[in-house]
């Protein structure tokens, strides 16, 4: 715990570098100021939109099996040719080395 009683010169931890009081009584006056002046314009300036009151968004419900984005032109190719293709050439490979084919291929 640090105190504030200048009186108080036996103690180690006293964080005084050489600065006069005067100095210290200065700063801690300046910062009291800023506290102050930040505080008012908190008061005047409105709520920003990440505080504390937001409105909560309604989810948009989405029919079942409808896809979430239209598919790119690879994967309509996968999906109609290409994948059977690299299963009828290549029938032993998983489903990432198809998918690594198919890139290939594209």
């Amino acid at each position: 715990e640090n105190d504030s009683d200048p009186s108080d010169t036996g103690s180690d931890t006293s964080f005084d570098a050489g600065g006069s009081d005067s100095e210290s009584e200065r700063r801690r006056a300046e910062r009291a100021e800023k506290k102050r002046e930040k505080a008012e314009r908190k008061k005047t300036s409105k709520p920003s939109s990440g505080g504390g009151e937001r409105t909560k968004k309604k989810k948009l419900t989405k029919l079942p099996g409808q896809p979430k984005k239209p598919m790119s032109a690879y994967f309509m190719w996968m999906q109609e040719s290409g994948r059977e293709k690299i299963k009828k050439e290549n029938p032993g490979l998983s489903v990432t080395e198809i998918g690594k084919k198919g890139g290939e291929m594209w």
